[in-house]
Order: structure tokens, then C-alpha cells, then sequence
């Protein structure tokens, strides 16, 4: 299978982890990881978040539904946006939080709104790190008992410098042959192997396959990225708004429960592949524009149905020149139009 293409020369990322997170994961011994599951973003969260832990020699395993982990274990939940009404993960992760084994929890940088309950659960035992100022604020509006601080989404500790190859991942997650095939069912970890290995191997070329035809194509031969969200919580006043370009969600080209790095790792090949394929991107994915903004191209990010974006941008990304956030579609245009990017039906009349 052809390599994706990425450039590694774009410097900015990573960013330096702020004291308080690094601080607050050096002081754990042995913990719990349970990552936070969902698509190809969440994937690029996922690598970034092993990556670190394996940088700085933390020792930790990866959770399992149904082990047993004693009476006193400390769980460390990845980063994400789970736990918001939209999705409804926070009632899964609820009996998680509420086991009665767990002695401390630390809660990596997230999304949360919409889910008092999940809050009530939190005590003295959780440290939870919030990636914008709203869900900050809201944490501490109706919990006084938990601590919470800001930081950067665990994605902008990663840096491309950090990928395997290509090579590499796709030697360690080689197709099984017949045999292994044959026998995987008398071992349900290899069985799940196999599946992914396809999976990932099958997504990979149906994304390369239709980024040839569902990106603008300019006349100056820049292509231009549109590539937006299909799901709840895109912003149904600003979508229908959009002109009528060709667009893809690029993020639904992969993701599942995030525990295998390496399918992580194919995963952020597949994202950062797609926006090394433009030279523009138009997005209201958070982590299409992390990619896009590592990979060093011009972005614009606008938002999503609850304002994620718009927090992430303002906490974490407002100091990068070439990324620039639309809070309505009249900025987005005026953005384009500064970017000489022609938009069908919304060209200036004079």
C-alpha cells in the first residue's frame, strides 16, 4: 500500500507541557489508562497521549472492561470530548468513575458541558484538566470538590517528528496470512488484530481514493480542503450557509476504542495525510485544524453546534499566524477572498 504523504519540517508543534499536567502525571505510579474512544481525531489524542506517557517513562497498562484492579488503582481517562450531552459517553463512563476500587482518577484535558451528573460523581480523588475556558468555568460552577485546571488539548503535545514510519506500521500491522486467518478465532486479541489491520488497510485507500476528487481545485492550482463535519454537533445555521463545494469529513475515515498505538499511529498518517493534500483547509473538525495547523497549512477553522472551536482557538491556537478562526460565514468569506480562494455563489458584486 502507498505511503501517505506528510511533511515533517513544521516546527511549532509540540507544545511545552504546562507544570500542572506534567506534575500530576509524574507524581502517579502504576495507573489505569483508558483512552477516550471516537474517530481519526481522537486517534491523533490517543497517539499523542501514549507518546508522552512512554517520553517521560510513566508506567501504566491500558483498561480492560471487566478486570479486576483491586481496591485501590488510579485511572487516567484521555482527553477528548466525551463527556458532553451529545454523545451520551458520560453514561458509560459513570460506573467507571464510581467504582468503588478507584482511589484517585485524573481526567485529561477535555470538552465538558451538558452532563451534571457525571460532575456529582467527581470528589477529591479526580484532577480534571479542561482544553477551554467554558468547560472550565462550568466544572467549577456546579462541582467545588474536584480540582480543575486548564490546559492545551493532548494532541498539541505531539509533533510529526515523532511518527514511526510509514514502513515500519505497516510491517508491525501486516495482513494476516491464511493461517493466522484461519486459527485467530481461538484468540480473540489476534482476532481483533486482523480485523483492524483490514479496516485500517481498507480506510486508508478509500481516503486516498477520494481526496483526488473531493477537494477545489483553484485555477492558480491550489487545491482548497473543505472539510466538514456530518454529525450532531455540526452548526446547522452555519452549514446552510456553505457554498456549494466539493467536501469531505475527513475524520470518519477511521477511529474505534483508541487502545492499539499502532492503529493510532495509522490513524494520524491517514488525518495528517489529508491536509497535506491541500494547501487550504476549511474545517469545523478541532482536530483537522490541529493537523492542518502542524502540518504548517493556512486554516480556517469555524465552529461547531457548542462552541468547541471557538474555545480551543482562543486557549490554544490564537497565536498561530497562519491559522484563523470565522465566527460567521461573512468572515469566512472575507478570509477566503484574502486568501484569493473563489467561492461559488458568494463572489463579491460590485
Amino acid at each position: 500500500m502507498k505511503a501517505p504523504c506528510i511533511n515533517r519540517s513544521y516546527s511549532t508543534f509540540p507544545y511545552t507541557v504546562p507544570d500542572t499536567l506534567y506534575q500530576c502525571l509524574t507524581g502517579l505510579e502504576h495507573f489505569i489508562y483508558y483512552p477516550n474512544p471516537g474517530n481519526l481525531g481522537d486517534e491523533l489524542i490517543a497517539a499523542s497521549t501514549v507518546t508522552l506517557f512512554d517520553r517521560i517513562g510513566l508506567s501504566y497498562e491500558v483498561y480492560e472492561e471487566g478486570k479486576d484492579y483491586g481496591e485501590a488503582y488510579t485511572l487516567v481517562y484521555g482527553g477528548g470530548g466525551g463527556l458532553v450531552s451529545e454523545w451520551g459517553w458520560h453514561e458509560v463512563m459513570a460506573p467507571v468513575f464510581s467504582s468503588p476500587g478507584l482511589s484517585r482518577c485524573v481526567i485529561l484535558p477535555h470538552s465538558i458541558r451538558g452532563c451534571r451528573s457525571i460532575l456529582r460523581l467527581m470528589d477529591e480523588r479526580f484532577t480534571v484538566f479542561c482544553r477551554e475556558h467554558r468547560s472550565l468555568e462550568y466544572c467549577r460552577k456546579f462541582n467545588q470538590k474536584a480540582s480543575f485546571l486548564p490546559a492545551d488539548d493532548m494532541a498539541f503535545y505531539f509533533s510529526l517528528l515523532l511518527l514511526p514510519s510509514w514502513e515500519s506500521l505497516v510491517e508491525r500491522c501486516a495482513e494476516p496470512g491464511i493461517l493466522l486467518r484461519l486459527f485467530s478465532g481461538m484468540n480473540l486479541i489476534k482476532e481483533r488484530e486482523a480485523h483492524l489491520c483490514r479496516f485500517y488497510r481498507k480506510t486508508c485507500r478509500r481516503l486516498l481514493r477520494h481526496l483526488s476528487s473531493r477537494v477545489q481545485l483553484l485555477e492558480d492550482g491550489r487545491r482548497v480542503g473543505w472539510f466538514l463535519r456530518e454529525d450532531q454537533e455540526r452548526d446547522e445555521a452555519f452549514a446552510s450557509c456553505l457554498p456549494p463545494v466539493p467536501r469531505m469529513d475527513v475524520s470518519r475515515y477511521g477511529g474505534g476504542d483508541c487502545r492499539w498505538h499502532d492503529y493510532n499511529m495509522m490513524g494520524v498518517y491517514m488525518l495528517l495525510h489529508a491536509v497535506n493534500a491541500v494547501d487550504v483547509v476549511v474545517t469545523d473538525r478541532l482536530h483537522v485544524s490541529i493537523a492542518a495547523a502542524m502540518a504548517g497549512r493556512e486554516t480556517m477553522m469555524i465552529d461547531n453546534s457548542y462552541g468547541k472551536l471557538s474555545g480551543v482557538h482562543e486557549q490554544s491556537m490564537k497565536s498561530l499566524s497562519h491559522v484563523s478562526f470565522c465566527r460567521n460565514m461573512e468572515e469566512l468569506l472575507l478570509q477566503l477572498r484574502r486568501s484569493n480562494v473563489p467561492v461559488p455563489n458568494h463572489e463579491r458584486r460590485d
